[in-house]
């Protein structure tokens, strides 16, 4: 798994590279990727370690936001707070800066009692999931 994971075709490195030059800040709207927490990766773990990290975090993307989903449809608080705070904190390790704001806007929504954003959240829960994809590599579909 760790092997395949590494033959993947983004690397840490493009990313980082990209983001920080003016063609990625201009694909990055809304502050999509935050190059600063890749970078960090890098210098703590090493250029392979945070290239599985990023890897693992596109193919579980899918599955996070589905557990909001489902959460969402049962109208379960306490799962909607643990889907988007689990959410909010995988986006942040790896700079994904939007999704990270809108899932702990929603996890701080969900434990405090106020209306969280429902199923209309989901659209731009998504949109933004699948641009944040599009920029790591991932497939946004």
């Amino acid at each position: 798994m760790l092997s395949e994971l590494l033959q993947e075709r983004t690397t840490v490195a493009r990313i980082v590279h990209e983001v920080e030059t003016s063609a990625g800040r201009a694909q990055v709207s809304e502050v999509l990727l935050d190059p600063a927490p890749l970078r960090a990766l890098v210098d703590d773990l090493g250029l392979e370690v945070a290239q599985v990290f990023v890897q693992r975090f596109v193919h579980q993307l899918p599955f996070r936001v589905d557990q909001l989903r489902l959460a969402v449809r049962a109208g379960d608080a306490e799962r909607e707070y643990d889907a988007a705070h689990s959410l909010a904190s995988a986006s942040s390790m790896v700079g994904a800066r939007a999704l990270s704001w809108i899932a702990l806007d929603w996890a701080t929504a969900a434990v405090t009692g106020r209306r969280t954003p429902g199923l209309a959240g989901l659209v731009r829960l998504r949109r933004v999931a699948s641009e944040t994809l599009a920029i790591l590599g991932g497939d946004p579909s």
